[in-house]
């Protein structure tokens, strides 16, 4: 058995997958999602404590598992870039990462935050950059409490963007050499990661007061990426909670307006499927909000920066 209960703690309700790696790929042996948040930050709320016991009876109804993967909003973490390289020595980079996460955190420590980091490909400039997500511990510890009984090591713990990047270098493969953005959208918010395979060039948050800003904004983005980091784009994934028919549509058309492809990233499509016919009718209206989850099941970016 090579199992992973897979877990996203959005800000909408909570979605929860269990997986099985094989020499196949990954089989989808189940998936569901809570009715109402967990706020990770204060388990002790009304609402979170009974989204906390209806994920309890979701996992327990999942049978076993190995090991657990979290994956959290832009709400629940920080991103920021840094200057520097791969090869940069760890004691600089540390210090870089406290520079940085003290000017939201002045009295934090690195120890109070799970760290993950990426190189950036340099841009046409020749800029290096490193990509760093920083996840308070505070808040694992609270996961843990949650799984508790299951016993289970927690063995990933990143962003959603991150995991969605993972979603999409499964699920198309045909991309390979291609030049790709992802695309989540919920909460007044567009989180951009542009990318080639394993290389990442560009991440960028941006707000947005109204839904007829979208368009707009997806037009800037891509000017900006294709100015400064890639010469094009091939395909743009959207995913997200707030990706409903009309806000599909919108981006969809503005990627088209720029002579792009562009969908709804479905989290599922090179998956096998273990699922029972209810829940592939389910998984067939809802795959592009699986990205955080289904791309938390998967190896890590093997360029990740270990330290």
């Amino acid at each position: 058995m090579d199992k992973t209960l897979a877990v996203v703690f959005n800000t909408d309700r909570v979605y929860v997958g269990l997986f099985e790696r094989s020499i196949r790929g990954v089989k989808v042996l189940d998936i569901n999602s809570t009715a109402d948040p967990i706020d990770i930050q204060d388990i002790e709320g009304e609402v979170s404590q009974n989204a906390i016991s209806e994920l309890q009876e979701i996992v327990e109804d999942f049978g076993e598992f190995d090991r657990i993967a979290l994956s959290f909003p832009s709400d629940f973490a920080m991103a920021a870039h840094i200057p520097g390289n791969a090869n940069i020595p760890q004691g600089e980079l540390i210090q870089m990462i406290i520079m940085e996460m003290r000017v939201l955190f002045p009295h934090a420590k690195i120890d109070n935050f799970v760290v993950n980091c990426y190189p950036v490909t340099p841009s046409k400039d020749g800029q290096e950059q490193l990509f760093i997500t920083l996840i308070a511990r505070d808040d694992v510890e609270n996961c843990k409490n949650i799984f508790a009984k299951w016993d289970k090591p927690i063995e990933k713990v990143e962003t959603i963007q991150l995991s969605a990047h993972q979603a999409v270098l499964y699920n198309y493969p045909e991309q390979m050499n291609g030049s790709i953005v992802v695309a989540g959208i919920q909460n007044n918010f567009i989180d951009f990661f542009a990318f080639q395979w394993h290389n990442i060039h560009y991440s960028n948050l941006v707000y947005f007061s109204d839904e007829s800003e979208i368009p707009d904004i997806i037009s800037k983005e891509i000017a900006i990426i294709k100015e400064n980091h890639l010469d094009k784009i091939d395909s743009i994934y959207y995913y997200g909670a707030d990706l409903v028919k009309d806000v599909n549509m919108a981006c969809w058309e503005a990627a088209m307006m720029e002579g792009i492809e562009s969908k709804r990233l479905n989290a599922f499509r090179m998956t096998y499927n273990g699922l029972n016919p209810r829940q592939q009718d389910y998984a067939t209206k809802v795959f592009h909000l699986y990205a955080g989850v289904v791309g938390a099941a998967m190896p890590d970016n093997p360029n990740k920066v270990l330290f």
